[in-house]
């Protein structure tokens, strides 16, 4: 994934993380690799991507870590 924000390859989507809590913010897949194909409009999930180490991943990851049970 080239450019996530902006780019041609995803659209995102306004979710929770109650919602969806193992789809990545769209913010941090600049740079992604997808792990397999996806069909068009279907969501994309930590399972389907490795993510390279950013800041914004790490606050992301931090949220995650903060958010109550």
């Amino acid at each position: 994934i080239n450019t996530a924000i902006g780019g041609p390859e995803l659209r995102g989507e306004a979710v929770t993380i109650a919602e969806l809590p193992d789809a990545p913010p769209i913010g941090i897949l600049s740079g992604a690799t997808m792990r397999h194909s996806v069909s068009a409009g279907q969501t994309v999930m930590l399972s389907d991507v490795d993510i390279p180490d950013s800041i914004a991943r790490m606050a992301w990851e931090t949220t995650l870590a903060k958010k109550p049970s």
